[in-house]
């Protein structure tokens, strides 16, 4: 009897901690969905405007868009995967389709943003992982990981930086999808409607401000 209490007593301190477990894990993916929701008109607005201007841009006002990849042969793949486990097929839908869009990483120079992704492609063979973003706060990453992908895109050795990461749809749905970065040229525009606008104002100047000397 004295063993039954015993276990029975375990078995409720661990309901307990799972439950305490539990509670934090749902406040943490309450904040992080909100914080997707939140910023994703800006992001989906942001990439509608670089679409529109990308084709109608002065390169010779623009230094992004004078680089010459003639001679560029490789690629950059930025690839989103978490920094723990227990997240389900989370990081394997992401590897899953990273292996399938790239039948080769010959020509492929990859950067991990999330330690599970280092760790992936550390042990994959013919793979090249030329840097790591997998900080605490992913958040205060970015800047730094842009600037990083910006120095190496000017260089002219690669023709083409892109990105693989998990979109999210709702809590029970998302979707691993691949996205160009740079060049400027190669950013599709959000979605079909965006496209027949930009079609129909083709013509129609645009005005910057301020202007490359300002």
């Amino acid at each position: 009897i004295r063993l039954v209490k015993k276990k029975i007593k375990s078995v409720t301190n661990v309901r307990k901690i799972t439950k305490a477990m539990q509670m934090v894990s749902a406040v943490k993916m309450r904040k992080a969905q909100e914080l997707e929701v939140e910023s994703r008109p800006y992001r989906d607005g942001l990439t509608e405007m670089i679409g529109k201007l990308s084709g109608k841009i002065d390169p010779s006002q623009a230094e992004l868009m004078q680089v010459d990849l003639a001679n560029a042969q490789k690629e950059i793949v930025v690839v989103f995967a978490s920094n723990k486990g227990l997240a389900g097929a989370f990081n394997v839908s992401i590897f899953r389709h990273a292996l399938k869009e790239f039948s080769s990483f010959n020509n492929i120079d990859i950067v991990t943003v999330g330690s599970k992704a280092t760790q992936f492609f550390g042990r994959m063979k013919g793979a090249n992982v030329i840097a790591d973003f997998s900080g605490n706060n992913l958040l205060l990453e970015y800047s730094a990981l842009f600037d990083f992908l910006l120095e190496k895109y000017k260089t002219g050795a690669y023709k083409k930086v892109s990105l693989i990461f998990t979109q999210y749809i709702s809590t029970l749905k998302s979707e691993v999808v691949s996205a160009p970065l740079l060049p400027l040229s190669m950013v599709d525009m959000a979605n079909t409607q965006v496209k027949d606008e930009a079609s129909s104002a083709s013509s129609q100047d645009v005005l910057i401000e301020p202007s490359a000397k300002e």
